[in-house]
């Protein structure tokens, strides 16, 4: 999610003379004399840019100065969790749980809360790969019930379709099993009911991954990799390997040359410039020799 970025204004003269005087540092008396939004959007800033120690010491500076101003302090806790999420080293991840934990507990009608509750379930799902690690709790059961309880309590914020697709995919590691046929089915579901989500493109790609590959179910996976395909996307590279992805399914994994023929030529007439564009006349080419010879219809190799 974002946040508004406002211009930073730095004072000059005060902190100068002070720094001159030696009364303080010029960084640290510039920091106090900078308005707390200009602070935070700093942080912010310098998370972007990857410098999350010094996005770090900014938003607890901007935490320590808003007790009275809830607006900026929910914002300053969130930027403080992320920026420790974020850190490659899985021992100052775990920190950001607790900081995160806190947007949920004192700001829960906040509309960062569920995506704190989402980070802390991410969070929770690095450190459950981590196998090196010796933590007393097991952090995938953990993150499902972060993934839940965003479910749970904000059905409708955007957060939620994240949450849905996260979940399932902690189950769907395991292949098999009641529970990650239930959990793909809730997956399924929820494109199917909340239609203008804006992963519904990544979701419908998933369900068709996970059912054309481990499940190997083409005649399943079909109408996912085509539903993704049809909400279109602006790289026309990137929308070839959804249109290729459909045109083999039904080819090779179904045998369905006609419905293959479409999608190679809509392959081509979308993304004629593309990798996949060649290799697609060449399919197109010897589908159309099948389709109109007295040959059964046949996978080409």
């Amino acid at each position: 999610m974002s946040f508004p970025r406002v211009t930073f204004v730095a004072a000059i003269a005060l902190p100068l003379c002070l720094w001159l005087t030696g009364c303080g540092s010029r960084t640290d008396v510039e920091a106090a004399a900078t308005p707390l939004p200009d602070q935070l959007a700093s942080a912010w800033q310098a998370f972007n840019r990857g410098q999350l120690p010094e996005a770090r010491q900014t938003f607890t500076r901007v935490l320590a100065a808003t007790s009275d101003q809830p607006e900026l302090r929910v914002q300053a806790q969130f930027g403080l969790g992320l920026s420790l999420a974020h850190d490659r080293r899985a021992e100052t991840r775990a920190q950001a749980v607790p900081v995160l934990q806190l947007i949920a507990q004192d700001f829960p009608d906040s509309p960062i809360a569920p995506w704190s509750i989402l980070e802390i379930g991410i969070a929770q799902s690095h450190l459950s790969e981590r196998l090196d690690l010796n933590y007393p709790a097991d952090f995938n059961v953990a993150a499902r019930a972060s993934f839940e309880t965003v479910l749970a309590r904000y059905p409708d914020s955007p957060a939620a379709a994240e949450a849905h697709l996260r979940l399932a995919h902690t189950w769907a590691m395991q292949v098999k099993g009641p529970e990650v046929d239930r959990q793909i089915n809730r997956l399924a579901d929820f494109v199917t009911t909340h239609p203008d989500s804006p992963l519904n493109t990544a979701i419908n790609t998933y369900l068709g991954v996970w059912y054309s590959i481990p499940k190997q179910d083409f005649a399943r996976a079909i109408p996912f990799l085509s539903a993704a395909a049809e909400e279109g996307l602006a790289d026309p590279f990137r929308q070839s390997q959804y249109d290729w992805s459909v045109a083999i399914l039904y080819e090779r994994g179904l045998g369905d040359l006609k419905s293959a023929r479409h999608w190679y030529a809509r392959l081509i007439d979308e993304a004629p410039t593309s990798r996949h564009a060649p290799p697609a006349r060449i399919k197109l080419e010897a589908i159309e020799v099948l389709l109109t010879s007295d040959a059964p219809e046949t996978p080409t190799s």
